[in-house]
């Protein structure tokens, strides 16, 4: 019964052992297969691809700085793949400019919108008028944002001033 017994374990040592290397020859053949999702080439491929849709997600949410460093990352994998000059690389760059592009709209249109930090109530000193340089140091209150100029009440004489 013992010998029965060691028998059966040496059969399931024995079957464990080949299919490890049936395993290995299949990894083998597979880093041989440059298609095949074991390859390693390809596995970084598949990542490249991956984190280039991260990026596109992350300008979406005006992440700027997130997309460009998943592209760069995306990069690198695709110039180990496909090499400098390949169009997986050009597609990087591309995308690239397509993030800086929409981070510099993105910037115009926060620049476009400055003046409305002084919203209703705020109390404003004058300072830098060319035409009507008689105002110049006069504070006020900022009633309301008018084709993108302040109107501004001054303390003084309760007069209206558009700036």
């Amino acid at each position: 019964m013992v010998a029965q017994t060691l028998g059966e374990e040496a059969l399931a040592i024995q079957r464990a052992l080949r299919a490890q290397v049936d395993g290995l020859a299949l990894d083998l053949t597979a880093r041989s297969q440059p298609d095949h999702p074991l390859n390693p080439a390809h596995r970084q491929a598949r990542t490249a691809e991956v984190l280039l849709e991260v990026s596109r997600t992350y300008m979406h949410l005006e992440k700027f700085d997130r997309a460009r460093s998943t592209v760069q990352e995306a990069l690198d994998l695709s110039i180990l793949c496909f090499g400098k000059e390949s169009e997986k690389a050009a597609g990087c760059h591309s995308l690239v400019a397509n993030i800086c592009n929409r981070q510099a709209i993105a910037i115009r249109k926060g620049m476009g919108q400055s003046s409305s930090c002084y919203s209703p109530g705020t109390r404003v000193l004058v300072e830098g008028l060319q035409s009507q340089p008689q105002y110049n140091g006069l504070t006020g209150v900022v009633l309301r944002l008018e084709d993108s100029r302040l109107c501004v009440r001054l303390d003084q004489d309760n007069m209206d001033l558009r700036v």
